[in-house]
C-alpha cells in the first residue's frame, strides 16, 4: 500500500542477490573475476554458480548510512552455498578491482542478462530456472545461473572493422584506445560504460558498446555483432583533450564550448519496436502495451533498418550559457541508423 519510490516500481519486497561460485584452488572463483578475464577466460567460456540471497533489505522510510550497506556482505561466505564457495568479486575480499557497469537484460524476453565491465571485458548471465523458482510465491535463496564470457580483456584490434574511419590525430586509429594519449594505444577495450543488448532479424542479436576511458583522441562507440568471435563495427568517437576538433575549440552545441576534455556516449535505446508499422501505415504497437511486443517488433526488423537513439555527455561543453544552469554537460541525443557491411 505504500506510495514510495520502490513501492511504485515493484521493488518495494525485493531483495538483493550476488553471483557466487566455487572459489577452491584452480577455479576462476580463486583466480577473481578481474584476473579471469585477464589472463584465463576464452570467448564462450562458462563459469557455473548461482546467485545467493543477501541478507539486507529495504525498510521502506528509512535511510541508512554505508555502514549498514548491502555491499558489505560480498566479504562473506554466501548464506547457503556450499562450502567453499565465495561471492565472485572482482578482486577477492580484500582488494579493489574493476567496476561492474551496465546491465541489459534479453530483449528476447529470456532469463538472462548482460553484464560489462571497466577493465574491458563482458558476458551474460543465465539464470533460466527464475521463474520456476518464484512461482511459490517467495524469493528463494538461490538462483543457479551460467556465466558465459563474450569478451574476455584481451587484444581486440583484428575483431574491430574501422570502414576507413576512426583516424586520430597522432596518426593512429580506433583500432587502439590512447586513454593516456600513448602510442601505441590499449589493444583491448577499456572502461565499458554504457550498454544495450538488441535483437535483430533472422535470430540476430548486436550490442551496442560505449566506453568512458578518457581516450585523449576520441572516446570510441561500436555495434557488435555476437559470435564467437565477437565483430566490431566502428561506429563513432567523440571528445578527448587532444582532440583535432577539441583543439579547434568546436562544439556540436553553438556557444558552450569551454575546453578541450573527454565525452562519452552514455545510453542507447532501439526505436524499431515503436516505429514499425501495418501496411496501412498505422503503428504496430499500441499505446501503453503491457504485453512486450515492443521487444517482439524490434526482433523482426533487420539491423540496418533500425532507428537507435543514443546520447552524448560533452564535458567540454561547460562554458557560456551552460553556467546558469549548473548542468553536469551539455550534450546531445542522436539518432543512430546502422549501415553494416555485407558478410
Amino acid at each position: 500500500d505504500s506510495a514510495d519510490f520502490l513501492a511504485r516500481n515493484g521493488f518495494e519486497y525485493g531483495a538483493l542477490y550476488g553471483f557466487a561460485t566455487d572459489c577452491s584452488a584452480g577455479t576462476p572463483g580463486a583466480e577473481g573475476r578481474d584476473a579471469w578475464h585477464k589472463n584465463t577466460a576464452t570467448a564462450g567460456a562458462t563459469v557455473t554458480g548461482a546467485f545467493y540471497k543477501l541478507k539486507w533489505q529495504n525498510t521502506p522510510g528509512e535511510v541508512r548510512d554505508f555502514v549498514h550497506d548491502a555491499a558489505w556482505e560480498f566479504q562473506d561466505a554466501p548464506e547457503g552455498a556450499p562450502s567453499g564457495w565465495c561471492f565472485w568479486n572482482a578482486a577477492g575480499v580484500d582488494s579493489s578491482g574493476s567496476k561492474t557497469e551496465h546491465v541489459s537484460p534479453d530483449p528476447r524476453g529470456g532469463s538472462r542478462v548482460l553484464q560489462t565491465s571497466t577493465a574491458g571485458y563482458f558476458g551474460i548471465y543465465d539464470f533460466s530456472d527464475i521463474t520456476d523458482l518464484l512461482a511459490g510465491g517467495a524469493l528463494p535463496q538461490s538462483i543457479p545461473a551460467t556465466y558465459t564470457c563474450l569478451q574476455p580483456e584481451s587484444d581486440i584490434r583484428s575483431l574491430i572493422e574501422l570502414g576507413g574511419a576512426g583516424l586520430y590525430a597522432d596518426g593512429q586509429n580506433a583500432t587502439v584506445n590512447p586513454d593516456a594519449g600513448q602510442n601505441p594505444g590499449q589493444a583491448t577495450f577499456e572502461d565499458i560504460d554504457a550498454a544495450e543488448w538488441i535483437a535483430a532479424k533472422d535470430g540476430e542479436d548486436y550490442i551496442v558498446i560505449h566506453e568512458d576511458s578518457g581516450n585523449d583522441f576520441g572516446e570510441r562507440k561500436f555495434l557488435a555483432k555476437v559470435g564467437t568471435p565477437m565483430k566490431y563495427y566502428f561506429v563513432a568517437m567523440s571528445g578527448g583533450k587532444s582532440n583535432s576538433r577539441q583543439l579547434a575549440m568546436v562544439s556540436g552545441v553553438e556557444g558552450v564550448m569551454l575546453s578541450p576534455n573527454s565525452h562519452e556516449f552514455s545510453g542507447a535505446t532501439d526505436l524499431s519496436g515503436m516505429l514499425a508499422k501495418n501496411s496501412d501505415g498505422s503503428f504496430k504497437l499500441s499505446a501503453g502495451d503491457v504485453t512486450g511486443a515492443r521487444r517482439s517488433l524490434e526482433a523482426e526488423v533487420a539491423i540496418d533498418d533500425k532507428n537507435i537513439v543514443v546520447t552524448l555527455q560533452a564535458h567540454s561543453n561547460w562554458g557560456g550559457w551552460t553556467t546558469s544552469l549548473n548542468p553536469d554537460a551539455a550534450g546531445q541525443i542522436l539518432l543512430y541508423k546502422p549501415a553494416l557491411p555485407a558478410p
